[in-house]
């Protein structure tokens, strides 16, 4: 088990709580959530700022990911699908590994689902 302590822990429900406490497993499912860490064995690693559930990205083109620097700005919307439409036929193995590196990005910055 492993506890970690924030100055907000933010839950799914519920109001934030202040110096909140997550104990994890040993394969990082959450165990237990708590105000404080004083029934703890171990003082819990301590992060300044917040922890919260994983983000949800509901809006992301992961098959587009392979023309990420390509587009232009400043060219209106008629311009961007263009460009969408011109450098779309990248071959397969490209889209996908493409596709596969933005997707751990996004789950190391928080984007669980």
């Amino acid at each position: 088990m492993k506890s970690f302590t924030a100055s907000l822990v933010y839950t799914l429900t519920g109001p934030p709580i202040p110096n909140g406490t997550v104990t994890v497993d040993e394969e990082g499912f959450i165990t237990g959530i708590s105000a404080g860490s004083v029934h703890l064995k171990k003082k819990p690693e301590f992060f300044k700022g917040v922890i919260a559930p994983g983000f949800i990205n509901c809006h992301c083109h992961l098959e587009l990911s392979h023309l990420k620097g390509s587009i232009s700005g400043g060219t209106g919307l008629d311009g961007f699908i263009g460009s969408i439409f011109r450098q779309r036929n990248a071959p397969e193995e490209e889209i996908v590994q493409s596709a596969m590196e933005a997707d751990r990005d996004m789950y190391l910055e928080g984007i669980t689902a």
